[in-house]
């Protein structure tokens, strides 16, 4: 019944929980599993430190200017990607 409930295709918009017990003893397991399978947006804090840890750099905001009081002001051009904008930036 709760399958034709969803939206289709159901199988991507439908998650069965094995009752209250089971969600009250694993309340951070399911919701994890939920917001990962219904928020595409979603990021994950852990994976995005661990990320940005390897490569060393992060966008902060898309489009903005460096305080000239931290960092030189300058324009790069317009770059493939964010690789290519690190690497235009730190030629500089």
């Amino acid at each position: 019944m709760l399958k034709r409930w969803a939206s289709q295709p159901w199988p991507t918009n439908y998650e069965r929980i094995p009752g209250i017990s089971a969600l009250k003893v694993n309340q951070e397991a399911f919701a994890g599993k939920l917001v990962s399978k219904f928020c595409s947006d979603a990021i994950s804090p852990s994976e995005t430190k661990s990320v940005v840890e390897a490569k060393q750099y992060m966008m902060i905001k898309e489009g903005g200017m460096p305080n000239p009081a931290c960092a030189r002001p300058g324009v790069v051009g317009k770059v493939s990607s964010v690789e290519a904008c690190y690497d235009a930036a730190r030629s500089r």
